[in-house]
């Protein structure tokens, strides 16, 4: 093994190691800067485009609200629905509203998605729904917007929270030829189901929805909730996620739900390459209702941030080594051939001869 001693190097060689580690230092702290630089470039990026989305979201939430009115303002005046509600005999009004508004419920269908009708009696009492033979009941406890229709019979329009979660909903009451108040029709629909145009990458998609404890807490029991709210987070009911690549307890922690009562806006998350949007629901009186939550995730963002980092050290390594060859040519032109002349001079005086050029 060849042994190189550090004073036996050349002048040249002794600079190149002094400043070596410097120099090494110097690209480990660019790369880690472009590195995070991007990263977050990235993330801040993936956020802005998924608030971009939430507010296309609030924006169909609203027209879907003006068209639930528009449906059910429509259906409300339809000659045949005042004739099933003025029947004396209530299972006869029944059969004959069933069997005059199916067929219109097809057709609406054909433009309107996942979608209700349903048809209530003064005071609150379910007269017919549309998918279901369930009717009679009492809605009076727990449906607000029914109640309140009733009472100012005045149209409402807008969220409601029920048994089954979120409902974007439009209730106008029922006017009989003669003014008198008869009843009221709803058009509803489950704004989850809007969430459904942003699933164009299923497995980087996942969304979930967060009603307030203390808006459905008596109004069903616990069992019945569960079947729709299996988590709970703080004082919220949280749907099981559509997509089981993301933990919720993760990306949902209790810094995270405490801050969402206080929202009035959008507010955005990442953890790692993980992205959500939190955006806080409104019920029809203006109480907060909960949440709906737009989670995605850039699976390769490491992988393409490791790719620009290799392709920046393949340029300082280019740019290194014309650097090192600019050094050494100054080097040498400035510092080592004078040196070496110097020491010739030197050498030449030593021995008497003192005939030579400076």
């Amino acid at each position: 093994m060849v042994n190189i001693k550090f004073k036996n190097l050349s002048i040249k060689y002794k600079v190149m190691i002094y400043f070596m580690p410097p120099y090494i230092l110097f690209i480990s702290v660019i790369l880690g800067y472009f590195f995070y630089s991007d990263y977050q470039t990235s993330i801040d990026q993936h956020k802005l485009q998924v608030t971009s989305k939430i507010k296309y979201f609030n924006n169909l939430i609203e027209d879907s609200q003006q068209k639930a009115f528009q449906i059910a303002e429509l259906i409300s005046h339809l000659p045949f629905v005042e004739k099933a509600f003025t029947d004396p005999n209530v299972d006869n009004g029944r059969s004959y509203l069933q069997s005059q508004i199916m067929p219109i419920i097809k057709d609406i269908s054909k433009d309107v998605k996942d979608f209700q009708v349903h048809f209530h009696k003064p005071g609150a009492i379910s007269f017919l729904r549309t998918w279901t033979n369930k009717n009679g009941d009492d809605l009076s406890k727990f449906r607000n917007t029914i109640v309140s229709v009733n009472e100012t019979k005045k149209p409402v329009v807008g969220i409601e929270v029920g048994v089954g979660g979120f409902a974007i909903r439009g209730v106008v009451p029922i006017f009989s030829a003669t003014k008198s108040f008869i009843g009221s029709v709803e058009f509803f629909y489950n704004p989850e189901t809007l969430l459904n145009i942003f699933k164009i990458n299923d497995k980087n998609f996942g969304y979930i929805a967060g009603v307030s404890k203390s808006m459905i807490d008596g109004l069903v029991s616990q069992s019945e909730i569960s079947k729709s709210f299996p988590n709970i987070f703080g004082s919220y009911y949280v749907t099981k996620i559509n997509n089981d690549k993301f933990n919720l307890n993760e990306l949902f922690n209790d810094e995270v739900i405490s801050s969402i009562s206080s929202l009035s806006d959008i507010k955005t998350f990442n953890k790692h390459t993980t992205v959500y949007g939190i955006n806080p629901i409104k019920d029809f009186q203006g109480k907060n209702a909960g949440f709906i939550s737009l989670i995605e995730t850039e699976e390769d963002l490491i992988e393409h941030l490791i790719v620009d980092t290799v392709y920046i050290l393949i340029v300082m390594i280019f740019a290194s080594i014309f650097l090192l060859l600019v050094y050494n040519s100054a080097l040498n032109k400035f510092v080592i051939r004078p040196i070496d002349k110097a020491n010739e001079i030197a050498k030449k005086i030593a021995h008497g001869d003192i005939d030579f050029d400076l």
